[in-house]
């Protein structure tokens, strides 16, 4: 009788422990998947915190195709940029007169080159002459003209951001927040 009791115990405590195991695992997985909704929370809060809009979509993606590589060239990641350049490139070729001809020669370049410090030239040639497509293209919000003085063996070059806070794209980590706001397109 002892014995009946002992082997029912131990078969009430595997299964008790087998649920208890299977009810983590399924609170994990749940976890895991709010993780991911806060991610694309977080991603969605992000886009709304610039708070911009532009008159058309394609003028969007232009912009923070820009967006994308002056992040990358901030964290000196050639391959990023590069990355972020060939998936504007590849999708928008066949209409490269609508996003400008030359700010799309210009990713598309930027596409094509491996090295960093080649990236950030045709960055700011990308930034010269994307500012009047901006200027026009901007519907609501402020996007920030930014200089740094000391880029180019201190010829000096400019960019945009949505930020007011300096992350210089032209010299990464070495002088991060070098720079400073020269305009705000409205």
């Amino acid at each position: 009788m002892k014995t009946k009791f002992k082997t029912l115990g131990i078969i009430a405590l595997a299964a008790l422990s087998f649920t208890a195991c299977k009810n983590e695992s399924k609170n994990e997985m749940q976890n895991e998947n709010e993780s991911v909704e806060q991610e694309k929370t977080v991603k969605n809060d992000k886009n709304q915190e610039r708070k911009i809009d532009f008159r058309h979509e394609k003028e969007a993606e232009v912009f923070y195709t820009y967006m994308d590589i002056k992040d990358a060239l901030v964290k000196t990641n050639a391959e990023e940029a590069q990355r972020k350049a060939k998936d504007f490139a590849d999708n928008h070729e066949e209409k490269s007169e609508i996003y400008e001809p030359q700010i799309y020669t210009l990713m598309a370049k930027i596409s094509e080159v491996e090295d960093v410090e080649q990236q950030r030239e045709l960055f700011n040639e990308l930034s010269q002459k994307i500012e009047p497509f901006l200027q026009a293209a901007l519907k609501e919000g402020e996007i920030y003209k930014q200089y740094c003085p000391m880029a180019f063996n201190d010829e000096g070059a400019f960019w945009f951001s949505v930020n007011e806070e300096i992350f210089n794209p032209y010299f990464g980590d070495k002088m991060l927040h070098c720079g400073s706001i020269q305009a705000t397109i409205k």
